[in-house]
Formats: structure tokens, sequence, C-alpha cells
């Protein structure tokens, strides 16, 4: 990205996550602080919330010129983020970003998802990057200043689903990246749960193409019984008769053979979808 952004919405508001992270804290915010003021051309409005690092993480972020909420004990991680969530309900910005650095999501994350409420303008609802390490962190988020007062203050939030949900009421954007199927708009989200409407070719169609693990796999696992059921033919003639039946037999085999390509097949079609899927949403997001 070259050059400074052309746009009126400026104010933005970064607000940082962290516990016993001073290996990574200072060159976030370095890099956040150049993006804010080079890039965007904006004040940068950052804040540490430290839960009770016992490293030097604290220290590290005051050096680094930026506001540090810090508590001595460490705390529920849900108490952390409604202490995010308060900072940002008193924001004067336009956007407010969250970023948990404790899940894995980093510094580029925060910068994808101000680029892009800054492209999307009053189209932009919310953005969300889920965290690499699953439970325990709310990943990387970006959400108006005024929707967050909607997100409510539940202890136990599940920020992919609320934000989704606040948007479908909305009915603007939700933009989410590393997820098998992005989700771009209300309308979109509609289609994906009306592909059984359509006639059963094309339900079928769409399933092998968007769903081969479930299209494949099934396919594979009744190739299988069908060849465990051939397989106790065989074994029974063969007490029976005291000589191998060859063609039950060979039809065993090469019906293992196929159930076991269907499945393999579908593995990796859905491997194949999922990085054709991911690298379609970071072109969404990554300039």
């Amino acid at each position: 990205m070259c050059g400074r952004m052309k746009t009126d919405r400026k104010e933005i508001t970064v607000i940082i996550l962290s516990m016993d992270s001073e290996m990574v804290i200072g060159s976030v915010v370095a890099y956040l602080k150049f993006y804010l003021e080079e890039k965007v051309g904006t004040l940068p409005r950052i804040t540490v919330i430290d839960n009770g690092s016992k490293d030097r993480t604290r220290k590290v972020a005051l050096m680094a010129g930026v506001n540090v909420v810090n508590g001595k004990e460490r705390v529920m991680w849900s108490d952390v983020v409604m202490k995010a969530l308060d900072l940002g309900k008193k924001s004067n910005s336009h956007t407010i970003v969250i970023l948990d650095l404790t899940g894995g999501n980093d510094v580029e994350d925060a910068v994808s998802l101000i680029s892009k409420s800054i492209e999307e303008g009053e189209r932009f609802a919310s953005g969300y990057i889920r965290p690499l390490k699953g439970q325990g962190s709310i990943g990387c988020w970006a959400i108006d200043k005024d929707l967050i007062g909607m997100v409510g203050g539940e202890k136990k939030l599940d920020v992919e689903n609320k934000l989704t949900e606040l948007a479908s009421k909305q009915d603007l954007e939700v933009l989410s990246i590393r997820e098998r199927i992005p989700l771009s708009s209300k309308r979109k989200r509609q289609n994906l749960f009306s592909i059984f409407k359509r006639s059963p070719l094309k339900t079928m169609s769409i399933i092998m193409k968007y769903h081969p693990l479930t299209f494949y796999g099934s396919v594979g696992m009744l190739i299988l019984m069908v060849a465990i059921a051939a397989g106790f033919y065989t074994v029974e003639y063969f007490y029976d008769h005291g000589e191998l039946s060859y063609f039950p037999a060979f039809t065993t085999v090469a019906l293992v053979m196929i159930g076991g390509f269907f499945m393999v097949a579908g593995l990796m079609l859905n491997s194949l979808n999922v990085l054709v899927d991911q690298l379609e949403a970071m072109k969404k997001w990554v300039k």
C-alpha cells in the first residue's frame, strides 16, 4: 500500500489485548503507529490492556509511547474483553479495532481490518479475523462505533456470531477470513442456506463442488459397506464349499479400492476448497 490513503474516515482506535507479550508488543505498537500516521494520516489512538503479565510487557509498551491499562493480577479473559468493549464505547473514533495477541493474531491482521474499513466506508459493518489458536481468544476484529454498543456485555461472548448477527440485522457487510466459506453479504449468506430449494441435479452439483468431503465421503462409505457385505459372503462361501469364489473376492477387493479412492478424493478436494477460499478472502484484505 503506497502513499497516504485519502479518506474522511480517519478516527480509528486500536485496543491491544496482551499477556506476557514483551517479545512482540514493541514491534506491534511501532508498526501500528507508523501505519496510522504515515499511511492513514491520523493520530494513533492505541491502548494496551495487559492482563497481569509476568514479564516486561507493560514496561515495553510504555516505552513505545502508548497508554497501558494494567492489572497486577490476572483476571478472567472475559473481563479483559469487557474492558476493551467499555473503552471502545467511550472512544470518539469511527472504528474500533481490537487485537488479541494471545490467540496468534498479529499486527498485519489489524492493518488488514483498518484498510478494509477505510475502503468500505459507510458500507463497513464489521471485520473479523479468527484466532489461530482457537478457543481462549477473540482474535482480531473491527466494528463501527455505532454498532459496538450493540455487542452487549455477555461474559461468554461469541464475537464471530455476534458480529454476523448485527450485520444481518443492519443489512450490512460482515467480512471474515480464515473461514471455510467466506461470508461477504447478507444475500450471499441466505443463498448458502437455500441450496436444497433447487432441483435435485443442481443440488447435487453444488454439494459436489462446495462440500466434496460430504459427497465423496458418503459415496465412499456406501461403497465400503457394500464391500464388507461382499467380503462376508466370500468368507461364508469359502467355509461352506471349501473353495474360494473368485468373483465375489475380486468384487470385494475392487470395491475397497474404489471406496478408499472416493474418500481420499473427498479429503483432497475439500482441502483444495479451503485453500482456494482462504486465498480468495486474502485478496480482499491484503493490498
